[in-house]
């Protein structure tokens, strides 16, 4: 399986925007704009997702919906990416998904990065705000992953206006 790993695009701070709790913050107009052309950047690199999962909170749904919209790809959402999700976590989350060949994730940090370092069996890796990485996997287990790439979010949007 090809799995795709996305953090959330540019939220607003708790307090502005009308969101109250960390789950309420929504994108900002910035992240918005900028995660729809990071998507049509993974467009251009013809990412095709069979679907999308995306944690319940509201940037990353948000994030996702932007996503699904420029891909083609249905999504749904998965409790389990919110925030504190574990490998064990993961694991209950995909293994319905195995007979997937492409699957997208988004959900949040730092669980994003411990999350694909375990997988690809160590390293550190970072993900910036709409950040995405590419890990590919046979099972779901330490180690199990390679590392296909991980790529900047600025990447992307450049792969968009040189299409």
């Amino acid at each position: 399986m090809e799995l795709y790993i996305l953090r959330h695009a540019i939220a607003a701070e708790l307090g502005h925007m009308g969101a109250r709790t960390d789950a309420e913050r929504p994108l900002t107009a910035e992240g918005r704009k900028k995660m729809r052309q990071g998507a049509a950047g993974m467009l251009a690199m013809d990412v095709r997702p069979d679907s999308i999962l995306s944690s319940p909170l509201v940037r990353t749904l948000q994030t996702a919906e932007i996503v699904a919209e420029v891909l083609g790809a249905p999504l749904e959402l998965a409790d389990g990416l919110a925030p504190g999700c574990t490998l064990d976590a993961l694991r209950r989350l995909l293994t319905p998904y195995l007979d997937r060949q492409r699957l997208m994730i988004v959900g949040h940090e730092p669980d994003l990065s411990t999350l694909t370092s375990v997988l690809i069996g160590g390293g550190r890796i970072e993900f910036k705000k709409a950040a995405l990485a590419r890990v590919d996997l046979s099972h779901i287990a330490p180690g199990a992953g390679t590392l296909i790439c991980h790529l900047a979010p600025a990447l992307l949007r450049q792969l968009a206006q040189a299409e």
